[in-house]
């Protein structure tokens, strides 16, 4: 019985090492954070209970784009760049030009 429960013990510990993280995906999640930080924020702001209104909306994308043009330079994993390359693809979509209107502290 004692050993039917090593077997087992070991069993779940392999299988829980391929669940953890190394060190290297560690940093590409806090990569990763770092880059979607303002997107929950502003999910946050937009959401809820209140109604936003477009005069909030436009200023919130356009710090939306800000942000992702100065992480470019500081992003160093390519799946989290892909990720950012993407998100500026889906953003243009909706607005093709930067707005140059007044940008929403999301910090």
């Amino acid at each position: 019985m004692i050993q039917n429960i090593d077997y087992e013990t070991c069993k779940d510990g392999k299988k829980l090492e391929t669940l953890l993280l190394n060190k290297h995906e560690l940093l590409d999640f806090k990569e990763l954070v770092y880059l979607l930080e303002p997107f929950a924020k502003a999910t946050s702001l937009m959401g809820g209970d209140t109604y936003p209104t477009v005069s909030l909306m436009l200023p919130i994308i356009a710090t939306l784009q800000e942000h992702l043009f100065k992480v470019e330079s500081i992003l160093t994993y390519l799946v989290v760049c892909d990720i950012k390359n993407e998100i500026e693809l889906n953003i243009a979509k909706f607005a093709p030009e930067k707005f140059n209107e007044t940008k929403i502290s999301l910090k």
